[in-house]
């Protein structure tokens, strides 16, 4: 009886295990978009659970499920929310949609507000709700995936550096390509990244000519307007709250595969055997000479065995041979990266009375970069204050400033002081430190760390080739020291007067107010700055005022047409003041003060000036909420084209047809919105060159 008992207990552990282990199983897919394009970084968890990855480069993901019931969720910024039941399948592809902005919500548009469902041009949304889902730096970040046609590109991965950001793709071969930024109404003159994305309230984007025709000559390239968060009269009583988001970072993208260094070897035998053909050699001198000049050729043998004994004269690879140096030795990418860490922490207060709102908030960010000496610190401050002084006038101040402090690195163009280009095109025989004829680590005198392979034959170790002799990139990178900083101010105010019912004034004025300072140290041991070395400051402090007036007036003709009238007028005007010194030839070391040098290389100032002008007008018009059609105009002077060319008109038209609300759909039950669009318009883009006419 015992054994029979012991038996069935046996037989069911196997089977409950059997039954864990049918369960817990591995789900593998892709995830598209709308166009069957596939999706990276889209966030693929198991409802419930703490399990969870994103989709690589090509959207295809991998993940583990505990039972048939679960619920794979899917989410990505910009697209519908996706919950997808597992049941039994071990593959499941799905495809996203654009989260599109519900008919009726109120979305911001150029010089005021608009409900979606009036809308006759190419205008998205993001909200803070939206935003918050992203930890990132620059309020352009946050756009990518927003809405289609959207282009948002990291260029440097520098850790502060504004992503570049494209709406309307390349509208200009030698003019700038990046849209006009709004913020808080008036155009914005500083960096964007200024801007904490956690006082964001909402981010719109107006990309066709119907949408952004209002802003004229700065409008071609499309318009981003931010508008940032103010208290709420709804809430009333205060609210306080604080967020803290940490996070690291990683090159999204690993580097290439590299030839390993017996395949060099082997490759640059092929080529010295080549070449010595095309000479007229026989082919079996070719292949002797080529086995006997290799070393001779790229003076590094890397391996155990004999110069002339790596590749044998079959332009085989010796069996024997094999490298002494580690991969950490060969490695010229180790030196550089890291891995980044970032950490944020925001701390906001709002409420309102009967007559006034307020928000307040304070905000910093620390991000080291995946590169070394690149990080990145910022803090903000903003506060924000509406008041109702009477029935028929509203006055607000909205003020804002912040400090960056960020050291950089190079990272763009093909010159050595870039380590990341020459770390990928340096030779996979190459050391990166300096190793003696023993297999040992040489110590560099000055710093009691191990020396950095220069190429340059000091220590008596060998002399690379070409045109790397005497240069090491890494090294460069880490000597060199490049800081700035930077600190801006910025307020807005307005005054609002609603004289009669449907009749709104409004007087907006702004001031931005910025400097910034570069210093820049290149060291006096390797690089372009042997042996004196060199040391630059730039500066720049410059002045931005922007006023504009508008009027509003709304009105009904008969109980189903309605009209929107606005006229208004903007002035903007910009002052740049910029100062740049460079000198050579240092009295003490770690000094980058100009004074520590004793050369002047140049010295420069200049003071830029920048204005527009422009008076400009809109009507729309509804019938029914189905019609809708909207026309507008503004001339333009600026001050960057000669006085008999500085004026522009631009215009657009365009109209909507609300089919869904038309009686014949009134019974599709599975449709919820359909609108018929068309829109055509003029826009201008004076930002092609200098400051000044030529």
């Amino acid at each position: 009886m015992l054994k029979f008992k012991f038996q069935t207990l046996v037989m069911l552990l196997l089977f409950i295990g059997s039954s864990v282990m049918a369960q817990n199983r591995t789900v593998t897919g892709t995830v598209l978009d709308e166009s069957g394009v596939e999706l990276p970084g889209v966030s693929v968890s198991v409802k419930g659970t703490t399990r969870g990855m994103i989709t690589s480069a090509d959207g295809r993901f991998s993940i583990q499920v505990g039972s048939s019931d679960d619920i794979l969720v899917f989410r990505f910024l910009g697209y519908v929310t996706l919950e997808e039941a597992v049941g039994n399948r071990t593959t499941i592809n799905v495809s996203l949609v654009p989260d599109v902005v519900d008919a009726g919500e109120v979305v911001v548009v150029a010089y005021g507000t608009q409900d979606t469902k009036s809308i006759t041009g190419s205008v998205t949304q993001l909200t803070a709700d939206k935003i918050k889902e992203r930890p990132v730096t620059s309020p352009i970040s946050a756009l990518g995936g927003s809405a289609p046609g959207i282009q948002v590109t990291t260029s440097t991965g520098q850790p502060g550096d504004n992503p570049a950001i494209r709406l309307r793709g390349i509208g200009s071969v030698n003019g700038s390509n990046n849209p006009l930024f709004v913020v808080d109404g008036v155009p914005f003159s500083g960096n964007i990244n200024r801007i904490n994305p956690d006082d964001i309230e909402s981010i719109s984007t107006l990309k066709d000519a119907a949408s952004t025709s209002l802003y004229g000559a700065r409008a071609a390239n499309g318009v981003v307007i931010i508008t940032t968060k103010s208290g709420s009269r709804k809430r009333g009583a205060p609210s306080f709250n604080f967020s803290t988001k940490q996070g690291i970072t990683a090159r999204g993208i690993q580097e290439y595969e590299r030839q390993a260094p017996l395949d060099y070897y082997q490759t640059y035998w092929n080529a010295l055997r080549n070449d010595l053909i095309v000479q007229g050699r026989t082919e079996a001198q070719a292949n002797q000479e080529a086995t006997d000049g290799l070393i001779p050729f790229l003076f590094y043998n890397a391996t155990n065995v004999a110069d002339d004994a790596i590749i044998g004269t079959d332009g085989s690879i010796n069996p024997a041979a094999s490298i002494r140096y580690s991969d950490d030795d060969l490695d010229w990418f180790s030196p550089i990266e890291r891995l980044g860490y970032r950490q944020e922490y925001n701390f906001s207060a709002q409420g309102a009375g009967e007559k006034v709102d307020y928000y307040a908030s304070i905000g910093y960010l620390n991000e080291k970069g995946v590169f070394k000496n690149s990080d990145f610190e910022r803090y903000t401050l903003r506060t924000n204050v509406n008041v109702d002084v009477l029935d028929w006038l509203k006055i607000g101040m909205n003020n804002s400033g912040d400090v960056r402090l960020q050291n950089t690195v190079t990272s763009g163009g093909s010159g050595f002081a870039n380590a990341f280009y020459n770390a990928r095109r340096m030779g996979s025989i190459f050391p990166v430190y300096a190793i003696d004829a023993n297999g040992d680590y040489i110590i560099d005198p000055m710093t009691g760390e191990r020396a950095f392979d220069r190429g340059d034959a000091r220590f008596g170790i060998p002399r690379r080739p070409n045109n790397t002799s005497g240069r090491h990139a890494p090294e460069e990178m880490l000597l060199n020291n490049n800081y700035n900083e930077s600190l801006f101010f910025r307020t807005v105010t307005y005054a609002e007067l609603t004289p009669i019912e449907n009749l709104s004034i409004k007087l907006n004025g702004s001031v931005d107010i910025g400097t910034f300072n570069g210093q820049f140290e290149g060291n006096p041991f390797v690089g372009d700055y042997i042996p004196v070395g060199r040391a630059s400051k730039s500066a720049n402090f410059d002045i931005t005022t922007n006023f504009n007036q508008l009027i509003n007036y709304s009105f009904d003709i008969g109980s189903n047409n309605h009209l929107d009238v606005l006229a208004g007028h903007e002035s903007y005007s910009v002052k740049n003041n910029n100062f740049s010194a460079a000198k050579t030839g240092y009295i003490v070391l770690d000094n980058p003060v100009l004074d520590n040098y004793t050369t002047i290389v140049s010295a420069a100032s200049q003071i830029d000036r920048y204005k527009t002008e422009g008076f400009f007008s809109r009507v729309n018009f509804n019938r029914d909420e189905k019609y809708y059609a909207s026309v507008s105009f503004r001339r333009d002077g600026t001050s960057r084209f000669s006085q008999d060319a500085r004026w522009g008109n631009f215009w657009s038209v365009g109209g909507s047809w609300r089919m869904s609300e038309e009686d014949f759909l009134e019974n599709v039950s599975w449709l919820d919105e359909l609108k018929v669009r068309a829109s055509y318009g003029q826009t201008g883009n004076d930002n092609v060159g200098g400051y000044y006419p030529s």
